[in-house]
C-alpha cells in the first residue's frame, strides 16, 4: 500500500483539474456500496454515521474561497496553518446557500457561458476566470482504538473536483461530482491524536464538460463525509447476481466476494418472516465465488418488492469483526420478442425522472426527503424513477428496493453543450477514458441493486466510439441488464430505443414499422408549468401498442430554491433570478409534477390518474336497468384484491345510489365483469353519472388504508343543453336620455346598462347589488396569459393579433320587442380581419341573453390561432366565491380534464389561481352546466349556457398573469390580488395546454382554435341566496 501511494503521491502535477485523462489520484478502486458495521444491532440500523466505526467529519470547517483560480493558498494543508481570520462552510453544504457564489440553473451549457469559449481539446480547457477556488481545513481527534486498523476517508459527493490532504500530506484527487470517492488515510491518520485534514474544491473542472445537466450547478460537499475503520483483514468488495430461474420459480443468487486477508465468513439468507432460507460458511481466499439455487422464492417486482436479507458476517482469530447486510430481491430482466420483460412479462414503464433537490438545502436531500419523494411516486401510481442524470445517494436506492420502483440508474455524463455531430465528447479519442470510468464505476457501486432494471450510460451527451467503449466495460461486469443510450437512437451502443419528446405519431409510427427494440421514452410529457395535456394521448398508445413500454415523465419535481426578494419576498427562486451575469435559462427548471415543496400541481393529478392500476370501461345503460362493468387490472404482476370497489350513480350531481365492496381478485393483465342494477331513473335532460373509485382496503408500505388509487366517472346520460327558459311574467322598458348610455330597467329593481360608444354592456344591477365592477365591461374575450408551453412556442408573439384587438363599433340598435330588451352590436375587428355581432335579450325576470359571432374575412391560411373565444368582465371583489356544476376540484383544460370528475363544487376565488412558480394561465374549469360567482351570502351571478362551457374567476387579471413579448423575471408569490374586483371569463372554446414539450410544439389540431367562424351563446342571470 505504502508503494501504492508513493507512487501516486508522485505523479500529481495538481493541474489534473484541467486533465480530462486524469480524474483521480489514490483514490480506492470503486466497490458495491456497503458498510461494514461492528455488530449484528448496527447492520441493522444500518446507517454509517450512527456505526461506533465511523467518525463523522459533518459540521462546520474552516473555508476560504479565491474568486478565480489564482491568489489560493498552497500551504493551508499543513498542521498549524492559521486560520483564524477564515470564515466557516458546512460539510456538507454548498458554496450557492451560504454566499460564496450565487446560484446558478442551466439546461443547456457550461456554467462559462457567454464568457469564454469551450475548448475541452485545448490543454487547459477550463477557464481561470471565475473558477472559485475552495479551501478546506478541520482539526479531528481520530480514537486511539483505530490504531492498528485500516482508516478510509468517505466523500460521498464533492463538486466539481477534490484534492485531499492529512496532517499536511497529500493524499489524492477526485472528480465525478455524483459517486462517492475513498482513500486509504491509514499512513496519514494519528489515532489518539489531533489531526488536520484539508480539502481544495474547484467550482469547475475538466469533469465539468460532462456534468452540463439540466439542473442548479452547485458546488461544495453534497452528500456524507466520514472516516471509518476497518479490520486489516476484511470483505473488500463484493458482486451480487439476484435472479429467476426455471420458470422464474427458483432464485438464483451468484456472489463473488473480494477480500482483504483472509478472514472467514459466514452467509445466511432470511426471508420476509425472518426465517433462513440458505446459509454458508467460507474460508478466507481472496476471492470466493458461490453459486446457490434457492427452491420457490417470491420474485421481487415494483408492485411486489419481496426482498430477502443477505447477511455477511466476517470472523478474524475466531473474533466477529464485520457484519454486512444486503437486500436481495430475486427477478429476471430481459429484452425478449422485442419487448422489455420483468419475470418474464413485458412491463409497462409508468415513470417519472427525478432530481436531487430541495428547496432549502439543493442538491442536498435528507433521508427524510428522499423517503418522501419515495412515498409520492407511490401514492401517485408510478413504478418508475430515472435517476436523472447521474447516480443518487446510495440510500434512496434502497428505498426502491424495499418499497417497489423500477429504476433506470443512469451514471453523471451529460456533454450537452457539445452538441451531439462531430464536437460531441462521445466523438472525441482524448474524452474516452472518463467516459468509461464513470459508467463503470456506477455500475460497481450501483449493481448490488434488484431496483435497477436498466442502466442509462448518459443524458444528451451524443453517441459515439467512447459509449462503444463503455458499453463494453460495462458488459464485462453486468450481463443481466440492458443498457439504454438515448442519443444512439437504434444504433447499436443502446439496447432500448429511448428517443426522447417524440410525439405521439412519431411513436405510432415507430410501432407500426416493424421495430427490434422496445421503446421508452427517457424523457417525455414536459410538465413545465400548467402543462401535462398529452398524457391521455400517450396512455392510450402504451396501451395499443406493447411495443412501446411507457417512459419517465419529466420531471418529477420543481428545482426552484427560496430566495428573498428586496421587498423581502419569499419566492421559489429560478435561473437569472440572483444576478444578470451568470448564464440563466431562467424557469426552465420548473418542469415538476409536484412544485419544490412537493405540493401536488394539476399536472400530478392528471399523471396519476393516466398511471392509475385499474380501467373501467362499461357495457349496458340506464335504458336496461343494468350494467357490466369491465374491470381491467393494468398491473403486471398483482392481482387487485388489496382494492374496495365504490361506486356511487349521481343525478345532476346528486348521488341517488352507492354501494361499497371488496373489488374483484382481477388476475394481472386481465379483465373480469362485474354487474350493476339501477335504480329507476328518469334521465329527461339530466346528467347520469356512474362514479367508480378504487381504495386500499388497508395499510400498504408507505400507503394508508383507503387511499384513493383509480377512478372513472361513466356516463350513463348526458345533458348539457342548461339554457334557461325565457321568463314569463314581468316588463322592460328602455331609457335612452344620454349620448353615452342606454339602460334597460326590469320591473323596477334591475337595471342594465350599455355604452353607446362601445357597445359593451357595462352595468347590471339587481336591487342594491351591483354586479358588474367600475370601469369594466363584459366583452369579448380572445387571450389568455400564456403558459410556460406558449411561451416556449412563441404563441403569444405568433398570434398577438389575437391580444387586444381593435374592435370598431359599426352598428348599435337598442329596443324593446315582445316585453324584453334587444341589443344588437355589430364590430368590424381590422387586426384580424373578422366581423363580430353580439345580440342580448334582456329578460322580464332580470335574465340577459348574449351571443356572439365572429366571421373571417381572410382566406389566408397563415392567419393567426385563437387561444380562447369567449367573454371577460369584472365583478366587484365581494364576489368571493365560485359555485359550479362541472368538472372539479381542481383547475381543467379541454386536454387535461380526465382526471376531474362532473359534479357540484365550490371554491374560494382567493384559491382559484394555482401558483406556478411563474405566472401564467391558470384556473380554468371545464364542461360547465353551471357556473356562478357570489358573496358570502350566497347571492351574485350566475351563468349557463346551450352547451358545455369553461370559466374562470381570479384575484388577477390577464395583465397581471401575462409576460409579453418575452418572459420576464417574475413570480406569482409577488402577484398583488385586486383588491376591489374579480377578474371573470366564460369562454365557449380554449385552447388545449399542449405539454409534449415545452419549446415549441403546440396542441393537436383537435384542442386548436384555428382562424374561423366561432359563436356563443350564454345567459346570464341573478343568484338569490342559497
Amino acid at each position: 500500500m505504502s508503494t501504492l501511494l508513493s507512487i501516486g503521491a508522485g505523479a500529481q502535477t495538481f493541474m489534473e483539474w484541467q486533465d480530462p485523462a486524469v480524474n483521480e489520484i489514490n483514490r480506492l478502486p470503486m466497490r458495491a456500496r456497503f458498510f461494514p458495521y461492528a455488530s449484528e444491532q448496527e447492520a441493522r440500523v444500518d446507517d454509517p454515521l450512527r456505526s461506533s466505526r465511523t467518525l463523522s467529519l459533518e459540521g462546520e470547517w474552516k473555508f476560504a474561497a479565491t474568486r478565480d483560480v489564482k491568489g489560493y493558498p498552497t500551504d493551508f494543508m499543513k498542521p498549524g496553518f492559521d486560520d483564524s481570520s477564515w470564515r466557516t462552510m458546512p460539510i456538507p453544504g454548498l458554496w450557492e446557500k451560504n454566499g460564496v457564489c450565487d446560484p446558478m440553473y442551466l439546461n443547456v451549457g457550461y456554467p462559462w457561458r457567454g464568457h469564454f469559449k469551450n475548448q475541452p481539446l485545448a490543454k487547459e480547457p477550463v477557464p481561470y476566470k471565475d473558477n472559485i477556488v475552495g479551501s478546506y481545513r478541520r482539526e479531528i481527534v481520530v480514537p486511539a482504538d483505530w490504531s492498528g486498523e485500516d482508516i478510509t476517508l468517505y466523500i460521498g459527493a464533492v463538486s466539481s473536483c477534490a484534492y485531499v490532504w492529512v496532517n499536511g500530506d497529500f493524499v489524492g484527487y477526485t472528480e465525478d461530482g455524483r459517486l462517492e470517492a475513498e482513500f486509504d488515510v491509514t499512513p496519514f491518520i494519528k489515532p489518539g491524536e489531533t489531526n488536520t485534514i484539508a480539502f481544495r474544491v474547484f467550482r469547475w473542472c475538466d469533469g465539468t464538460y460532462l456534468e452540463d445537466q439540466d439542473m442548479f450547478r452547485h458546488t461544495g460537499f453534497h452528500r456524507d463525509v466520514y472516516l471509518y475503520a476497518r479490520p486489516k483483514s476484511h470483505l473488500a468488495d463484493i458482486t451480487i447476481t439476484q435472479d429467476l430461474i426455471n420458470d422464474y420459480k427458483d432464485g438464483l443468487l451468484a456472489l463473488r466476494l473480494k477480500s482483504v486477508g483472509s478472514p472467514r465468513y459466514e452467509l445466511s439468507l432470511t426471508d420476509a418472516l425472518g426465517q433462513r432460507v440458505w446459509e454458508r460458511s467460507l474460508p478466507g481466499f481472496s476471492v470466493n465465488t458461490i453459486r446457490a439455487i434457492i427452491p420457490g422464492v417470491a420474485a421481487w417486482t415494483a408492485e411486489t418488492p419481496n426482498l430477502y436479507k443477505l447477511e455477511i458476517k466476517s470472523f478474524v482469530d475466531g473474533q466477529l469483526s464485520e457484519v454486512s447486510r444486503f437486500d436481495i430481491g430475486f427477478r429476471n430482466i430481459r429484452i425478449e420478442d422485442t419487448l422489455l420483460k420483468v419475470n418474464g412479462k413485458p412491463v409497462l414503464i409508468k415513470g417519472a425522472n427525478r432530481h436531487d433537490t430541495d428547496p432549502n438545502t439543493g442538491c442536498i436531500v435528507s433521508r427524510e426527503r428522499m423517503l418522501e419523494d419515495v412515498k409520492l411516486a407511490k401514492q401517485f401510481n408510478m413504478n418508475a424513477i430515472r435517476t436523472c442524470h447521474y447516480p443518487n445517494d446510495p440510500y434512496f436506492y434502497k428505498l426502491c428496493d424495499e418499497y417497489g420502483l423500477y429504476v433506470c440508474a443512469e451514471a453523471n455524463l451529460e456533454s450537452h453543450g457539445m452538441g451531439y455531430g462531430a464536437e460531441s465528447l462521445a466523438k472525441q479519442p482524448e474524452w474516452v477514458v472518463p467516459h468509461v470510468e464513470r459508467n463503470v464505476r456506477h455500475v460497481a457501486s450501483r449493481g448490488i441493486h434488484p431496483s435497477i432494471i436498466m442502466w442509462s450510460m448518459a443524458n444528451e451527451a451524443g453517441d459515439g466510439q467512447n459509449f462503444t467503449v463503455a458499453r463494453s466495460a460495462i458488459k464485462k461486469i453486468d450481463t443481466t441488464r440492458p443498457i439504454i443510450l438515448e442519443r444512439a437512437i437504434d444504433g447499436p451502443n443502446t439496447d432500448i430505443y429511448g428517443n426522447m419528446y417524440r410525439r405521439p405519431s412519431e411513436l405510432v409510427a415507430y410501432a407500426q414499422s416493424h421495430p427490434t427494440k422496445p421503446y421508452i421514452l427517457v424523457e417525455y410529457a414536459h410538465a413545465m408549468g400548467n402543462s401535462q395535456g398529452c398524457m391521455t394521448d400517450y396512455m392510450d398508445l402504451f396501451h395499443t401498442y406493447p411495443v412501446l413500454q411507457g417512459g419517465f415523465i419529466w420531471d418529477f419535481v420543481d428545482q426552484a430554491q427560496y430566495m428573498q426578494k428586496p421587498d423581502g419576498t419569499i419566492v421559489r427562486g429560478y435561473g437569472g433570478d440572483w444576478n444578470d451575469y451568470d448564464p440563466s435559462d431562467n424557469n426552465f427548471c420548473d418542469n415538476g409534477l409536484f412544485d419544490c415543496t412537493r405540493m401536488p400541481k394539476p399536472n400530478a393529478v392528471e399523471a396519476k390518474y393516466a398511471y392509475q392500476p385499474v380501467l373501467t370501461t362499461m357495457e349496458g345503460g340506464l335504458s336496461l336497468g343494468h350494467a357490466t362493468l369491465l374491470i381491467k387490472n393494468d398491473n403486471d404482476f398483482r392481482p387487485l384484491d388489496y382494492l374496495s370497489l365504490n361506486y356511487a350513480i349521481t343525478v345532476d350531481g346528486q348521488e341517488v345510489q352507492s354501494r361499497s365492496m371488496a373489488c374483484p381478485a382481477v388476475r394481472p393483465g386481465e379483465t373480469e365483469r362485474l354487474e350493476i342494477e339501477f335504480p329507476s331513473i328518469d334521465a329527461t335532460g339530466k346528467d347520469v353519472f356512474l362514479n367508480v373509485e378504487y381504495r386500499t382496503l388497508e395499510d400498504q408500505p408507505l400507503i394508508p388504508a383507503d387511499h384513493l388509487v383509480a377512478r372513472n366517472q361513466l356516463t350513463l346520460a348526458e345533458h348539457t343543453e342548461r339554457m334557461l327558459p325565457l321568463g314569463q311574467y314581468g316588463y322592460v322598458t328602455m331609457e335612452d336620455s344620454s349620448d353615452q348610455t342606454i339602460h334597460f330597467l326590469v320591473n323596477h329593481d334591475c337595471v342594465v346598462t350599455f355604452d353607446k360608444k362601445s357597445g359593451f354592456l357595462t352595468g347590471y344591477s339587481m336591487g342594491d347589488s351591483e354586479y358588474v365592477a367600475d370601469g369594466s365591461a363584459l366583452k369579448p374575450s380572445f387571450y389568455r396569459a400564456p403558459t410556460d408551453n406558449d411561451e416556449g412556442a412563441g404563441l403569444q408573439r405568433k398570434w398577438q393579433a389575437w391580444r387586444d384587438p381593435e374592435m370598431k363599433l359599426t352598428a348599435i340598435t337598442a329596443e324593446v320587442l315582445s316585453g324584453r330588451g334587444h341589443v344588437v352590436t355589430k364590430y368590424d375587428l381590422p387586426g384580424v380581419q373578422c366581423d363580430l355581432t353580439m345580440e342580448y335579450t334582456i329578460d322580464v325576470d332580470g335574465k340577459v341573453y348574449v351571443s356572439q359571432k365572429l366571421d373571417p374575412r381572410s382566406s389566408d391560411k397563415d392567419m393567426p390561432e385563437l387561444f380562447r373565444f369567449g367573454l371577460q368582465m369584472e365583478m366587484p371583489v365581494a364576489y368571493s366565491q365560485i359555485h359550479y356544476y362541472g368538472r372539479g376540484p381542481i383547475e381543467t383544460y379541454p386536454d387535461r380534464k380526465a382526471n376531474a370528475f362532473i359534479g357540484w363544487y365550490d371554491l374560494a376565488v382567493s384559491d382559484a389561481y394555482f401558483s406556478y412558480d411563474r405566472p401564467q394561465e391558470s384556473g380554468l374549469h371545464s364542461d360547465l352546466r353551471y357556473w356562478s360567482v357570489i358573496n358570502e351570502r350566497g347571492e351574485g351571478l350566475g351563468f349557463v349556457s346551450g352547451k358545455d362551457f369553461y370559466a374562470s374567476a381570479l384575484p388577477y387579471s390577464t395583465t397581471q398573469l401575462e409576460d409579453f413579448p418575452n418572459k420576464a423575471q417574475r413570480h406569482s408569490e409577488q402577484l398583488i390580488p385586486s383588491k376591489d374586483r374579480v377578474f371573470l371569463h366564460i369562454d365557449a372554446e380554449h385552447l388545449g395546454l399542449g405539454g409534449v414539450d415545452s419549446w415549441g410544439s403546440i396542441p393537436p389540431e383537435r384542442w386548436r382554435l384555428p382562424y374561423g367562424t366561432y359563436s356563443q351563446e350564454i345567459c346570464l342571470f341573478p343568484v338569490a341566496r342559497r
